[in-house]
């Protein structure tokens, strides 16, 4: 993908298959220069969108001094998705670079995939497993100038929703997200106490 903002234009290119879970991925970022500038750093982060299916809050219950005894669960009268970001950020490189007005660069670049994902990934009592979204993100701090940025997404694992999936594959993975989202709660609402009985 390219970036054509000022005063550097960036590609970030990498190979177009699907990643595994400690993987390294491997690829090139391509600098060309608009003017005379001066790299401070750059960095390449992994970004990983988690999406989930929430069907309620836990609200603490306390039990003298104020102390937290449980999370009794309160079921919202729809589920709602909701997404949270991780970021995995890459070391910095090219420190101090200086770049003439039209000259072109290339940097080979390597960035690892985290051998698992992130913990909160796998759902709570209230929220079914995360739909993951992948995103390469690369960022050059310029001297004397805003930051430059080029992202593009990438497919890692079984989870990543950016697979070639038709409409029905996709539907019918939310579909599962939600019932065992569903299974869960109920789950919960056996353990502990029915929120409907707080009122009798």
């Amino acid at each position: 993908m390219v970036s054509r903002l000022n005063p550097v234009d960036i590609e970030l290119s990498f190979e177009d298959m699907s990643y595994q879970l400690g993987d390294e991925i491997r690829g090139d970022l391509k600098l060309i220069a608009r003017r005379d500038i001066v790299i401070r750093k750059a960095r390449i982060d992994l970004v990983c969108k988690m999406t989930f299916t929430e069907l309620g809050r836990l609200v603490p219950e306390t039990r003298g001094m104020g102390r937290t005894s449980h999370y009794r669960p309160v079921p919202s009268q729809e589920p709602v998705e909701v997404s949270e970001t991780r970021t995995f950020r890459g070391e910095p490189f090219m420190p101090g670079r200086r770049l003439r007005s039209g000259s072109k660069v290339t940097e080979r670049v390597v960035v690892s995939v985290p051998a698992e994902l992130p913990e909160e990934a796998g759902g709570t009592r209230n929220r079914s497993k995360a739909n993951l979204d992948w995103t390469l993100t690369a960022t050059l701090d310029v001297s004397g100038g805003r930051d430059v940025t080029a992202s593009a997404p990438i497919r890692i694992g079984y989870f990543s929703s950016t697979e070639s999936l038709s409409a029905a594959e996709l539907e019918r993975r939310r579909e599962e997200a939600r019932r065992a989202a569903q299974e869960s709660w109920d789950q919960s609402r056996r353990d502990g106490r029915d929120p409907e009985s707080d009122s009798q």
